[in-house]
């Protein structure tokens, strides 16, 4: 019982401290690899290990991006936790590249 009350302050702990540091990105422009797409939604990897998603209808922008481009998102809030501790933001895309 001890270790699981430990491992599950352990990981309320990780994912205040995470919470505080992607705080710091809302309102600002990253770049993001996009890794998943589905019909509605997108997600993709910043250059700083931000889970950023996206709105697929969001917007001309967010419609013409497929999987493998750079885009450039701009970060607007939290979106959810994972169970692992994680948390995903959401983002707003403002433009994409294809890749090389």
């Amino acid at each position: 019982d001890v270790v699981r009350e430990r491992m599950g302050l352990m990981a309320d702990a990780k994912a205040a401290g995470f919470a505080q540091y992607a705080a710091r990105f809302v309102g600002r422009e990253r770049e993001v690899v996009v890794e998943k797409l589905d019909a509605a939604t997108g997600e993709g990897l910043s250059d700083n290990y931000l889970r950023i998603a996206f709105d697929r209808f969001a917007g001309t922008a967010a419609a013409a991006v497929r999987k493998g481009d750079l885009a450039r998102l701009r970060i607007t809030g939290p979106n959810s936790f994972e169970a692992n501790g994680s948390q995903t933001l959401r983002g707003e895309v403002l433009g994409a590249t294809p890749p090389a």
